[in-house]
């Protein structure tokens, strides 16, 4: 699946490394074919060591544990922050 969405051309480039109780077990990345062919600078180098960019990655889990959260009674959506999280209201943040 990984190969078929840079195939795709969804992504340019894209990593994927994951590890269990601190073995790596998972070292993926790789680049849309269709990039093999243009100038050095269009392709990039990219390869294992690279640096990849990761936007807005954590919101979806957020939102979903946010709701598990309320759906078991442990928080409310109308809670403030400082409900949850007392020092929070500290700098003129309190009501939030």
């Amino acid at each position: 699946m990984f190969d078929q969405h840079l195939a795709w051309g969804l992504e340019d480039h894209a990593q994927c490394c994951a590890y269990v109780n601190g073995e790596k077990v998972v070292d993926l990345f790789g680049s849309d074919p269709s990039l093999a062919g243009k100038s050095s600078s269009a392709r990039g180098l990219y390869d294992g060591a690279s640096t990849q960019n990761v936007w807005s990655s954590t919101k979806a889990v957020t939102s979903l544990v946010v709701g598990m959260l309320e759906d078991r009674g442990h928080l409310r959506y109308d809670m403030s922050v400082e409900e949850l999280w007392p020092a929070f209201a500290s700098h003129g943040k309190a009501g939030m």
